[in-house]
């Protein structure tokens, strides 16, 4: 018998125990090609397996690879939303301070401002109450002199009147003496007629 063992051929090993009692050429032709079938079946489910771990193995790292890059945009979009959050909360707080400083600017302007009209006004209170105050003296020093004037005058008016009454009697005395003169000469010129 040929001892060159075919890789298709059935051995005692991979028989079964009751194929063993009966080994004959035509059971061992059968067997041989039944095993040669089982062997191509099993390579082809093994081979069927084996794709479709790869396949699955592919599709789980395609997935796993769509969920990072999904996951990366996003991240990125998150990002991305947060600078311009950030840009806008940037921007919003620059405005807010830029309104405060004018705010406060407007504030010290209007403060400013107030402090100079009370400064102002009470400068022109101040102003009024002395020139109230110097009128006042003015006032009651143009009444002095008038009241000085008047008491002068009304001194000289009674000087004037006393001398205009000394005048006229000083006048009707003459006119007395004029006119007993007067008398005394037409009787005079009456006696030497």
């Amino acid at each position: 018998m040929n001892q060159t063992k075919r890789p298709y051929a059935p051995t005692l090993t991979t028989l079964g125990i009751n194929e063993v009692q009966a080994i004959n050429p035509i059971h061992v032709k059968r067997y041989s090609a039944e095993f040669v079938v089982e062997e191509m079946e099993k390579k082809i489910r093994e081979l069927t397996e084996t794709k479709e771990r790869m396949v699955e193995k592919l599709n789980a790292k395609y997935e796993n690879e769509a969920v990072k890059q999904e996951r990366k945009m996003a991240a990125l979009q998150r990002a991305a939303e947060e600078r311009k959050w950030k840009a806008k909360q940037a921007e919003d707080d620059a405005n807010a301070k830029k309104e405060a400083e004018e705010k406060a600017k407007k504030d010290i302007e209007a403060k400013a401002k107030k402090d100079a009209e009370e400064k102002t006004k009470k400068e022109a209170k101040e102003k009024l109450r002395k020139d109230a105050e110097e009128k006042k003296k003015k006032l009651a020093e143009v009444k002095e002199k008038r009241e000085a004037e008047r008491k002068k005058r009304e001194e000289e008016t009674k000087k004037g009147a006393e001398a205009h009454g000394w005048e006229e009697a000083a006048r009707d005395l003459e006119n007395l003496e004029r006119m007993f003169k007067e008398k005394e000469r037409k009787r005079a010129e009456d006696k030497t007629e």
